[in-house]
């Protein structure tokens, strides 16, 4: 192999090593971003099955009310 194909290829090797890295550096920041969203809604989640809990022991007002015909 002559000289310049050999830099040729470890151009296009090392150009590749770049694009790779900076392909995982994108991947790690969506990654991480998905990660924050997926706390978020867990925490979310968590709050509204406790207002769940809270409304099951309160009985809704149209068990209070009699309906009109009484």
């Amino acid at each position: 192999m002559a000289t310049n194909d050999l830099d040729s290829t470890i151009l296009k090797m090392q150009e590749r090593i770049a694009w790779l890295e900076g392909a995982l550096q994108e991947n790690n920041q969506l990654l991480e971003e998905m990660a924050q969203r997926l706390d978020k809604v867990e925490r979310q989640i968590k709050v509204l099955a406790q207002l769940m809990d809270t409304q099951e022991h309160v009985r809704p007002l149209s068990e209070d009310t009699l309906p009109p015909h009484y």
